[in-house]
């Protein structure tokens, strides 16, 4: 559960930062990470709870990293 608290710490004080002293005013570049970091965490947690087998998170894994290598096209639907 401390994976948790830590991924919401860093997605906060990245933000934080970028704002405060980077002076950014955009913060999309954000996006990507957040989302594939969610699912990355909520399938992980269905996976251990459900006592499904470990190698469910290869295909997992491998859709979270899709998530951040499709930026593009995730950042131009958003923003449509």
């Amino acid at each position: 559960m401390y994976i948790i608290s830590f991924f919401f710490f860093f997605i906060e004080a990245a933000s934080r930062i970028s704002m405060n002293v980077l002076n950014v005013k955009d913060l999309n570049f954000l996006f990507p990470y957040f989302v594939a970091g969610e699912f990355l965490l909520l399938v992980i947690l269905f996976i251990r709870k459900l006592a499904l087998p470990q190698y469910l998170y290869v295909p997992m894994i491998m859709l979270a990293a899709f998530f951040l290598l499709d930026t593009g096209m995730v950042a131009n639907e958003v923003k449509k």
